[in-house]
């Protein structure tokens, strides 16, 4: 059975909180094929996997608190806890931030969008 976002959170390590939280995006992860043909290959090429993946980047968007941007932030301990039909689930590991934007539109609530990288590897388990 399908389940909301709602209820979901970010733990960003020792640094300042930003906001509140209103979207979050790319919890996964990609891994690398090698190519193992040869000369002696036949009917079609073969692939192994590559020893380490890529957990790629974290998208997050919220209202903004007007605290410091983490933009300048070293490596942090990052958490989301994403819940389900089932219970929570937390993907957690170490990224820093690449990119950071305010939104400041007229008569409406002041906006983030940030974006982390993940380095090292990252775990996915149940809370």
């Amino acid at each position: 059975m399908a389940a909301t976002g709602n209820g979901a959170t970010v733990g960003y390590g020792s640094s300042t909180v930003i906001g509140s939280v209103t979207s979050i995006s790319g919890v996964g992860g990609t891994r690398e094929s090698i190519d193992v043909s040869n000369l002696a290959t036949t009917g079609g090429r073969e692939f192994i996997p590559s020893d380490l993946v890529d957990y790629g980047e974290l998208s997050i968007e919220g209202h903004w608190n007007g605290t410091a941007a983490p933009i300048g932030a070293a490596v942090e301990t990052v958490t989301i806890t994403i819940g389900t039909t089932a219970g929570s689930m937390a993907w957690a590991g170490s990224a820093f931030c690449t990119s950071w934007e305010t939104t400041a539109p007229m008569d409406d609530i002041v906006g983030y969008s940030m974006t982390l990288k993940c380095t090292g590897t990252w775990t996915l388990s149940s809370t």
